[in-house]
Formats: C-alpha cells, structure tokens, sequence
C-alpha cells in the first residue's frame, strides 16, 4: 500500500513540479481526482444504504419523448 501511495502519477506530478504553475496544474489535477472518487465513493454508499433510488429511473430516449 505504501509503495501505491508513493509511486503513481499524481504524487509523480507533485515530485516534478518545480514552478507555481506546475504546482497549481498539480494541484487542479488532484482535486479532481479526489472529486472523481468522492463522487464515485458516494454512488456506490448511495446506492447499498438506498436501493430503491433507482425504482423511478427510466433509461432510454422513448421516456423522454
């Protein structure tokens, strides 16, 4: 696990940032990342704690019209 969180390409951006910019780039790439799995995280607790979101939901272009 230690070896993961030290070596994948976020932490590698962060390592090779030596300007504010490419600080900033890192950063902005980061914060993404954290909402992409934060977004991701709450779906999955969402829907085991509810299973019933998904009772209403209609899928395709038909319902719409």
């Amino acid at each position: 696990m230690k070896n993961f969180i030290l070596n994948n390409t976020v932490m590698g951006i962060w390592r090779e940032a030596n300007s504010p910019l490419e600080y900033l780039i890192a950063f902005w790439i980061s914060g993404l990342a954290v909402l992409a799995i934060g977004g991701w995280f709450t779906l999955v607790v969402n829907w085991i704690m509810n299973p019933s979101m998904f009772d209403g939901v209609k899928f395709g272009l038909i319902d719409y019209i």
